[in-house]
């Protein structure tokens, strides 16, 4: 039992006690001088027996040595007398001339550099594919999970994501896709289906100015379109008569409203319903004052404007004559000015009209800027072209009309910029309209007037609701090659590239269209598919195919058999080669693109060492050797395990019927490897099933691995023909090999000598053929084989 801290104490004390009962001496107290003299006089003792003894051993070395013949004394003067100083001084640099050992360093330094540098390669590959394997596995069992959780719900659930009015455009787009001889353009078409379906007289308003300003045949593809466009005349003048047209129906539905007062009768014309319009406008006495030229309550000039502002100058050249003509040369300056626009190469300006040009521009910049009527001075600007010093606020009320008059200037003089007229229309009032969200036709409408085709499809996109319509218009407007287009799919939404002016827009049309088809890909795959087929003239930033690589993207995200069959059909079981029934044959020129994009989703499942979806690819592409190649390599790795992977079995017989149908144009080498590999993978069934003489005969067969010594030059020789595949399976050939014959020869019911002597024949070929290879085989297998063998000679 450990005695306790309090006990030992107890005991301590209890000894030091009897130690100072039993002492003799009574106890002595020195100071430290006394301590330190003390212990320098047992120094100085210790040291003297030192010496004495030092003494003593070297009297007893010299006698020992002295036995031996050796003088202890001389030796001791030599060693005194050596002198070590030369020794450790430093010696002359001398530079090494050997040429071959140096270079023998160097080389075996590159080698060990590339020996390390190959391994961290890869090791980072076989890290990068073993969390890229990692990733697909937590993936499919997210999406096991999941599925399992909505098993039900998906039953009830409608099996598409896209909304009523998606689906119209869809079907639209689908059927403008499959149609070869495109009867009509896809803008005209989408105009149409908002007309009749959809119930929203703002989006219907939106398609209608799209559809009236690029009325026309599609520009030149090759060209630039923001340049083509604002160099193109045709989009102004559609923009004004769109002006022109609606501020016609603005009349009727003014007229409609005020039927009493306008009295409107005698033959439709534009003359008729302005004399309405103006009755309508001015049937309160003050609204006359300021006006010049009224007779009979009814003032000339607005009659004179509104006519020019419905785009019809005869209209306005009547109303000058039913007034007396009150100026001859502004009106023969109108019928001049319609007739030029009629037919502008043979109608040319005279001297005469020049001259009236001049006059009246006199006139008006002498007498009219006082004359207080603002419809004649607003006529007088509109003939003579001199609006844009005078705003004319009176009577432009609305953008429509202040565009309307700067579209007229623009069409008449080339002095206006198209561009300036851009940037003012945009900015200055543009911002403004875009506050409400009512009027987001209008600024929509603005945009579009002004040639910003751009900005008027991104400002509609920006709402949630609108989106759908935004998309669709971009899709129709770039078929007609309407739309400045970016360099490439990730630029922004909306930019600019370098050498564009301030006020020019980019719309990226291309993210625009992959964006939204990208949330409904997976559950309406054919909808999906038909909008990337519209960027089949496009390349992506790394060169691709942009319609192939969306589709390509997609295949490799859904990397299982129902995707495929989806997309490319499924195998016709009499020609390999030959895939039906898919969402890509349903697409205009899909055998073209066809092998084309599963040649670049293989070559993409390659790097992700997913082999037998690489290898299905190669076949739907008709790449055979490739398909054929990687088999090999892959049967290489795999043959030798018990029988798993159905899928890749199937995929081999489709391989193994194509490739015997085209043997002619294969290299025989790689097809024998590739029969010789289908062959060891039935003889690997067989060893597993534990059918060995089958095995055996399959494997003489193959003429692999000899049957006996003589045969060992035959089958080197054909090793070397055979390639890398073949050699790569053949340790565990031999070790199956070896094994039956073994199990063979250690049978209860022992088969009788001869057998014995025959089985003992085809081991000792096996070694001897181990022993004849030109590299060596794993140590493991080489000792399996020997130890196998010795036990069957005991």
């Amino acid at each position: 039992m450990n005695p306790s801290l309090s006990e030992l104490l107890q005991q301590a004390q209890r000894l030091a006690n009897e130690a100072e009962a039993m002492a003799s001496h009574p106890v002595v107290e020195r100071t430290l001088p006394q301590v330190l003299r003390e212990t320098e006089e047992m120094h100085a003792r210790l040291m003297g027996r030192s010496t004495q003894s030092q003494e003593e051993n070297t009297r007893q070395a010299g006698m020992m040595l002295g036995l031996k013949g050796i003088d202890l004394q001389l030796l001791t003067d030599k060693v005194e007398n050596l002198d070590m100083g030369n020794s450790f001084e430093p010696s002359v640099d001398q530079w090494d001339t050997d040429v071959a050992g140096f270079l023998k360093n160097k080389l075996q330094n590159e080698i060990l550099e590339l020996i390390e540098e190959t391994n961290s390669n890869i090791f980072k590959t076989v890290e990068k594919r073993r969390w890229h394997s990692l990733y697909s596995e937590w993936e499919e069992q997210k999406k096991s999970i999941l599925n399992g959780f909505s098993e039900n719900a998906e039953n009830s659930a409608p099996r598409t994501s896209l909304n009523s009015t998606e689906m119209l455009y869809a079907k639209e787009l689908i059927s403008y896709n499959n149609c070869q001889k495109r009867v009509g353009n896809l803008l005209g078409i989408f105009t149409q289906l908002a007309e009749n379906n959809i119930k929203d007289a703002g989006i219907t308003k939106m398609w209608r100015v799209l559809r009236h300003v690029a009325k026309q045949s599609p520009l030149c593809p090759n060209m630039d379109a923001v340049r083509t466009r604002q160099g193109a005349p045709q989009f102004l003048q559609r923009a004004r008569l769109y002006l022109e047209l609606g501020y016609r129906n603005h009349l009727n539905e003014v007229i409609q409203h005020s039927r009493s007062v306008s009295k409107c009768g005698g033959i439709p014309s534009i003359y008729s319903k302005v004399k309405s319009f103006v009755a309508i406008k001015f049937q309160q006495p003050q609204s006359l004052c300021e006006l010049c030229d009224v007779s009979h309550k009814r003032p000339l000039w607005p009659h004179v404007f509104y006519s020019l502002r419905c785009g019809d100058p005869e209209a306005a050249v009547q109303f000058l004559r039913d007034w007396n003509d009150p100026h001859p040369d502004l009106r023969e300056l109108i019928q001049h000015q319609d007739r030029l626009k009629a037919d502008p190469d043979t109608c040319q300006q005279s001297l005469r009209h020049a001259r009236m040009h001049t006059s009246l521009s006199l006139e008006f910049s002498h007498n009219m800027r006082l004359c207080s009527d603002p419809y004649k001075k607003a006529v007088f600007a509109f003939v003579l072209v001199i609006g844009p010093v005078e705003p004319h606020c009176k009577i432009l009320t609305t953008i429509e009309d202040y565009l309307w008059m700067q579209l007229t200037m623009c069409c008449k003089i080339k002095q206006l910029n198209i561009d300036d007229l851009q940037s003012t229309m945009s900015l200055k009032y543009g911002m403004s309209c875009l506050t409400g969200r009512k009027v987001t036709p209008s600024y929509f409408q603005l945009l579009v007037l002004t040639g910003h085709f751009e900005a008027a499809i991104e400002s509609l996109n920006r709402s949630q609701e609108n989106s759908v319509h935004a998309v669709h218009m971009a899709i129709a407007l770039n078929e007609l090659n309407i739309l400045g287009m970016p360099s490439n799919e990730l630029d922004p939404l909306l930019g600019s590239q370098t050498g564009d002016d301030s006020s020019v827009c980019r719309l990226n049309v291309l993210r625009l269209v992959i964006t939204y088809a990208a949330r409904f890909e997976k559950s309406d795959t054919n909808e999906a598919l038909n909008y990337y087929y519209l960027l089949r003239h496009f390349k992506s930033t790394d060169g691709h195919n942009l319609m192939l690589k969306c589709i390509g993207d997609f295949v490799l995200k859904n990397c299982t058999v129902d995707a495929f069959n989806l997309i490319f059909g499924k195998a016709d079981p009499y020609n390999p080669l030959f895939y039906s029934g898919g969402i890509f044959d349903k697409l205009p020129c899909s055998e073209i693109h066809k092998s084309a994009l599963a040649s670049m989703v293989a070559t993409e499942l390659t790097k992700r060492c997913e082999y037998e979806w690489a290898i299905e690819m190669h076949l739907i592409s008709g790449e055979l050797k490739k398909a054929m190649r990687l088999t090999c390599s892959r049967l290489a790795e795999t043959v030798h395990l018990p029988k798993q992977n159905k899928g890749l079995r199937k995929m081999i017989s489709r391989l193994n019927l194509a490739l015997t149908r085209r043997s002619s144009h294969l290299d025989l080498d790689e097809f024998g490897a590739f029969k010789l590999l289908i062959k060891l993978m039935h003889f690997f069934d067989f060893f597993h099933a534990g059918k060995y003489r089958e095995a055996l005969q399959l494997q003489d067969e193959s003429q692999l691995i000899p049957q006996s010594c003589q045969q060992i030059s035959i089958c080197l020789s054909s090793l070397k023909v055979l390639g890398g595949n073949a050699v790569k399976v053949l340790p565990n050939v031999l070790l199956a090999a070896m094994k039956i014959v073994f199990t063979e020869y250690q049978k209860k019911n022992s088969p009788n000598i001869a057998t014995k002597l025959q089985l003992k024949e085809r081991a000792k070929a096996l070694i001897n053929f181990v022993a004849t290879l030109p590299y060596r085989l794993p140590l493991d297998a080489n000792k399996r084989l020997v130890q196998m063998e010795l036990e069957m000679q005991i």
